[in-house]
């Protein structure tokens, strides 16, 4: 995953949630990118939000095959 560069990174996260909003996996983001490894997460539909202190900045559906 690639941010802009116009994203400050302090206090920013991600999380990965199936589709019953269950918390799969979480990091804090130090970089304007990132590698979510699929090791644990079995094929379905996720979501990934992109996240500060304040809430949301943006949020995707994952679709795992």
């Amino acid at each position: 995953v690639v941010l802009s560069d116009k994203i400050s990174l302090q206090n920013l996260f991600w999380e990965l949630r199936d589709i019953q909003g269950k918390l799969i996996s979480s990091e804090n983001i130090e970089q304007n990118s990132f590698v979510i490894y699929r090791n644990n997460i079995t094929n379905g539909i996720y979501s990934l939000n992109i996240k500060n202190k304040n809430g949301t900045i943006a949020s995707k559906k994952i679709i795992v095959q």
